[in-house]
């Protein structure tokens, strides 16, 4: 994924290289698959790594092909302490600033969409002339 030369990602192919390595390719019914703790540690080690690794690569490079000096970094990824300490070992390699949103504002997609479905089942729902305004102030 880091040699595509793009600054895009999507990780949804190392999650089926990782589906793939537990149970074999095509399988369904996962019942009967028995993992050790170790090898539970070692797939989500090696899952991370290869992760930050590229969002680290992809960050650096995007950083430099746009001559930017500072890089936002948010979302539930965000709160993950390998990639925060990756970013920053990199900023401070390449010259860059890296500001990473404080781990009690790294929420998740999921996180938003189970407010939603609460919502749903309660029977609330904004019109659809809803004023949509971020929140987000400078000065974190």
């Amino acid at each position: 994924m880091m040699r595509n030369g793009g600054d895009d990602f999507s990780f949804s192919g190392l999650k089926t290289a990782v589906r793939y390595a537990i149970t074999g390719p095509g399988r369904q019914d996962f019942s009967d698959i028995r993992l050790s703790d170790q090898t539970k540690a070692d797939l989500c080690a090696s899952f991370e790594a290869a992760v930050v690794d590229v969002l680290v690569a992809k960050s650096r490079r995007a950083v430099r092909r746009r001559s930017v000096k500072n890089l936002l970094v948010g979302g539930g990824v965000a709160a993950n302490h390998r990639l925060r300490n990756q970013l920053r070992q990199a900023a401070d390699t390449d010259g860059f600033a890296v500001h990473v949103a404080p781990p009690n504002l790294c929420t998740d997609n999921a996180v938003m969409g189970a407010i939603a479905w609460q919502k749903i089942d309660r029977g609330e729902f904004a019109t659809l002339d809803l004023d949509i305004t971020p929140g987000l102030q400078r000065g974190f």
